[in-house]
């Protein structure tokens, strides 16, 4: 095996120097691969000097590379901008991260990921193609992160993603088939805030991971699938912890007619004994196993599913026209809507065709969706400008906050890029007008925050079934920037007391004094990073201790800046 060794890191990736190699290479072809002897002449090693600062790794540009039966230790950043990148039979460790950009095609096989400083990033139209990817013992963030990539190709078949600080797979405004998959013992399983819904198909499980197995939005919350060859159906469960979540949808309140606030879930094993795993409540969501509906716009949306799967874009777009057209009432012609930026991408069709058509929809209940689908699409498709405005239209007239405010950090996006492409004719209407990575990130993380304060709701009283509520409680996102939210539960009228301190022990917030009578229920509070003062703390381990009557619990929080 051909090793990449840098030096300059040491052995935990928490403490990175800033002396680190790096490789760039531009409109070439690279091939590493084991035909090549391995000996001390010609191992590839590489190792910064004095004057190597600035350096950070691999920068590859515009090129064909393969790494074949590669040991990549200790490098800090692999960079990989547009082009095409196999990694095959290969052990990346102990490094910084992958990070793919502006439609790089990553293809990565029989390859492990392991106790990297992050995880695996695919950005800005770019695609992963993983099969028999390990990812396990990243140290600060998720295992695989998807943002802004709408490729039918995007698929992780055989894999495994575990123990992970933060979430197993992470998707924003992205699609991903996930295919016999193992998600476990991470922070949060699948997190999903998107427009359109990704597959969890075949004998995939979602398991065991800490805070929830699965959250998403009602608009992109996952398909369960089964696989037709095998019969088997995806797992979603929590045996190490009968408390923990397992499906959390993030809805609008109340449910509008654009969101009608149920989930339906076909082809799941899961257990609904415990009405308290699920948020906002059971009834958030209608779980059906073995029974297809007869339905037709049901049949046409699971044609649809099953075209996209087996990578048909041809027949799933006829299937959507049709169903836009015969159903346009219905919520599964609006899911379906949003297939269609990257359906007309597969098969590489007229992008302004697509924009005429969804111009020309006047139904009332397809406007909405259609407004949104055609701004994505431009978005996706690079049009930064015209984005910018219809994003505007969006946030004005979409009848509900979370596609608003979803809607504000994509035009924001939107903004910086055209921007950063050195246009100077820069809309005025944008909401902000960030002119960095760094700056549009910081809007992003604001406006998350924001929304997560809404998120959590007191169960759904029942007739039948009356809650009964424990002690516990837990924060989310951990690790969190700028905020963060604590979920409680009491079983009784009790007057709560949460205080944060940092790993010394001192105090440096309180949250609730005591002074305040709560009733037994689920409640939530909010720390925004912030001590007594109103100073913002510094990135670091952080802990609160909460008391309410005679239960006491002390949990760890991870604040990164």
């Amino acid at each position: 095996m051909n090793e990449i060794v840098g030096y300059g890191l040491p052995p935990h990736p928490t403490l990175i120097s800033e002396t680190c190699f790096k490789i760039a290479v531009r409109n070439s072809t690279v091939k590493i691969n084991h035909n090549l002897p391995v000996s001390p002449e010609n191992k590839m090693t590489m190792k910064a000097d004095d004057n190597s600062s600035s350096l950070q790794g691999f920068f590859i540009e515009n090129s064909e590379t393969y790494f074949n039966n590669t040991h990549f230790n200790s490098v800090r950043d692999i960079r990989l901008i547009g082009g095409v990148t196999i990694i095959s039979d290969s052990v990346i460790e102990h490094g910084g991260h992958i990070r793919t950009e502006l439609n790089n095609r990553l293809h990565i096989t029989d390859t492990s990921y392991l106790n990297n400083h992050r995880g695996i990033f695919i950005t800005d139209g770019s695609y992963i193609s993983a099969d028999r990817l390990t990812i396990e013992g990243v140290l600060n963030t998720g295992g695989l992160y998807l943002d802004r990539t709408s490729i039918l190709n995007n698929h992780i078949t055989d894999s495994v993603i575990q123990s992970n600080f933060g979430t197993g797979i992470d998707l924003y405004q992205s699609y991903l088939l996930i295919n016999n998959t193992v998600v476990q013992d991470n922070n949060v399983g699948l997190h999903n805030i998107s427009y359109l819904r990704s597959f969890v198909i075949d004998a995939s499980q979602i398991t065991n991971n800490h805070l929830v197995e699965v959250f998403a939005t009602y608009n992109s919350f996952f398909h369960f699938w089964e696989c037709w060859l095998t019969g088997n159906v995806p797992t979603v469960e929590n045996s190490i912890n009968n408390r923990s979540t397992l499906l959390w949808v993030f809805e609008s309140d109340p449910p509008s007619k654009m969101i009608p606030g149920q989930v339906t879930i076909h082809d799941i094993s899961i257990d609904t004994s415990i009405r308290s795993r699920f948020i906002p409540s059971l009834s958030s969501f209608y779980i059906i196993n073995n029974v297809r509906s007869s339905d037709p716009e049901i049949t046409l949306l699971n044609e649809i599913k099953s075209h996209i799967i087996a990578k048909e874009p041809e027949n799933a777009i006829e299937k959507v026209l049709m169903l836009i057209e015969y159903h346009p009432e219905t919520d599964q012609a609006r899911q379906a809507m949003a297939y269609l930026p990257m359906l007309t991408n597969a098969v590489e069709g007229c992008v302004e065709e697509l924009i005429i058509f969804l111009s020309e929809i006047d139904h009332e209940d397809l406007i909405h969706s259609a407004m949104l689908t055609k701004a994505l699409t431009r978005m996706f498709n690079r049009d930064f400008y015209d984005a910018i405005h219809d994003f505007e239209t969006v946030i004005n007239e979409y009848p509900c906050e979370i596609v608003q405010a979803i809607s504000i950090i994509d035009q924001a996006y939107s903004y910086y890029r055209l921007y950063e492409s050195g246009a100077r004719n820069l809309p005025a209407v944008s909401r902000n007008k960030p002119k960095t990575r760094e700056e549009y990130l910081e809007i992003r993380e604001e406006i998350m925050a924001q929304l997560l304060k809404g998120v959590i709701k007191e169960p759904e009283p029942t007739e039948t079934v009356p809650e009964v509520f424990v002690f516990s409680t837990r924060n989310f996102p951990n690790p969190f920037n700028p905020e963060t939210t604590i979920q409680f539960s009491i079983g009784n009228v009790e007057n709560v007391i949460i205080n944060v301190y940092n790993v010394r022990g001192q105090r440096v917030r309180t949250l609730l004094d005591g002074s305040t009578e709560f009733e037994a229920g689920y409640h939530y509070v909010v720390w925004n990073g912030r001590d007594d003062s109103g100073r913002q703390v510094g990135s670091g381990v952080y802990f609160y201790r909460l008391v309410a009557g005679e239960n006491t619990a002390v949990r760890r929080m991870l604040l990164l800046r």
